[in-house]
């Protein structure tokens, strides 16, 4: 197995980055609603379509299709870090 330092790491992270924001790859926010009619949040990477509302977040990319963009109006993306799993959460400001 290979090994990388921190600096290394960090260095393939921003070229990573740097990449997807040059192919015009980002992350796509969908809303869908289960049968009960609870909203369903999912992140994905994701090329930009049209109609999309795109947010420029520092260097990143998120597309959000218009659908999607009505129904998470007023919210924040936020991440939160439990012990047993790491997630993102959408919530209302």
């Amino acid at each position: 197995m290979v090994t990388a330092s921190i600096k290394a790491i960090e260095e393939l992270q921003k070229k990573l980055v740097d990449t997807c924001f040059e192919m015009s790859i980002g992350f796509r926010i969908l809303v869908t609603s289960n049968e009960l009619g609870e909203m369903l949040f999912s992140i994905k990477l994701d090329k930009q379509h049209e109609g999309d509302e795109v947010a420029e977040l520092g260097s990143i990319k998120v597309f959000i299709d218009a659908v999607s963009a009505e129904r998470v109006r007023g919210y924040q993306l936020d991440y939160r870090d439990k012990p047993s799993r790491e997630f993102f959460l959408l919530r209302g400001k």
